[in-house]
């Protein structure tokens, strides 16, 4: 991809962030978007088929890039899922209020849900790489990476739970999952 189609897209993203802590996805304007961006209408349209479709590459590019800046390459099974642990809690932490709005939104969340039924697009065939070779199965991968998105999720709603207790109950479920110990 040329820099300025990556700059492109980051300040797309950029916008489309700071315009769902103002309202709700469903309101968001492609207009909006390109003017808070800087980009233009047809510029838009060349790359996406429409705002659900630029929502769908929002959560696939920022998705790959939490994964990709922190967790370890060569990494064993569990700490990989310490890793995807340490960087969705963080996202979390750091992001709370666009999270809440995308959360909010049955657009976006629509949008989520389809992408975590696509399995090249989630990031599973990382995930089935590094998980044991008696767990590679579809139903594994699924399991062990639906539960860890839903525990984020479910913190995201209820932060009274410390980040720190979270994340200690966490690392002890994957521990448990991958290595059968209890």
């Amino acid at each position: 991809m040329d820099l300025r189609t990556r700059k492109i897209y980051r300040a797309l993203i950029a916008a489309c962030q700071q315009l769902l802590t103002e309202k709700p996805f469903e309101k968001i304007t492609v207009a909006e978007l390109c003017t808070r961006a800087q980009t233009r209408r047809a510029t838009f349209y060349k790359h996406f088929a429409d705002k659900y479709d630029f929502l769908a590459f929002m959560i696939t590019t920022i998705r790959a890039e939490i994964i990709n800046e922190t967790v370890p390459q060569g990494a064993s099974p569990v700490a990989y899922y310490h890793a995807l642990v340490d960087s969705g809690l963080a996202f979390v932490e750091n992001h709370r209020a666009l999270l809440l709005a995308l959360d909010s939104s049955p657009a976006a969340t629509g949008v989520i849900l389809t992408l975590s039924e696509h399995p090249g697009k989630s990031g599973d065939k990382q995930v089935r790489a590094i998980l044991p070779p008696g767990m590679r199965d579809e139903l594994a991968v699924q399991f062990l990476t639906g539960a860890l998105n839903q525990c984020i999720r479910w913190w995201l709603h209820h932060p009274q739970m410390s980040k720190a207790e979270i994340q200690k109950r966490l690392y002890q479920l994957c521990d448990q999952f991958l290595t059968g110990t209890r």
